[in-house]
């Protein structure tokens, strides 16, 4: 089990506290990295809010930006509730049906390398030039490979409707792995 740490702040206004949040969070990473070297933090930011529910809100939406954040943007260590909330939303939503889903969508997929530049694709906010720096090939590489998501399973990542059942299938892929 994960160790947490939760620090609380009160200030005059919503703004006093998102003014302080970079200072605070590289003050903990210096700190952390001083007394454990290596060892990696993550951060989760989970919302302003007052009151006993208030914290209680914020603090579990911020367990629930750091796990989403971990598996949409594993690089980053730092991770805004406000930022993933629809990812959350929709990663519940999905819950059990997560491998019918995976594999009603993505099951013809047989490439382990499309499937992997199919995930960081999303990963990269579907851009093609970062997807093909983050796997060390060329961009017409990439486009190749999503040609070929689109050729075994019909769904074009061109196409909103099709990229969005794509992303859905993506997520729940990344639930079944946990």
């Amino acid at each position: 089990m994960q160790k947490c740490t939760s620090i609380l702040l009160d200030a005059q206004s919503s703004d006093d506290i998102m003014n302080l949040l970079p200072l605070i969070e590289r003050e903990c990473v210096a700190q952390i990295g001083l007394i454990f070297p290596g060892r990696r933090m993550q951060i989760g930011y989970g919302g302003i809010e007052s009151g006993l529910i208030g914290i209680r809100n914020t603090y579990f939406n911020s367990l629930r930006a750091i796990k989403a954040g971990q598996e949409l943007y594993p690089s980053q260590q730092s991770h805004h509730f406000q930022e993933l909330e629809l990812h959350c939303i929709l990663t519940e939503v999905i819950g059990k049906r997560a491998p019918n889903l995976f594999a009603d969508i993505l099951g013809r997929i047989n490439s382990r390398e499309i499937l992997e530049t199919l995930l960081v694709y999303y990963e990269c906010n579907t851009s093609v030039e970062e997807t093909a720096a983050r796997l060390f090939t060329h961009k017409n590489t990439v486009k190749y490979r999503l040609q070929r998501v689109k050729e075994l399973c019909g769904l074009d990542v061109r196409v909103f409707g099709d990229s969005f059942k794509l992303y859905l299938a993506v997520l729940a892929y990344k639930s079944c792995r946990r």
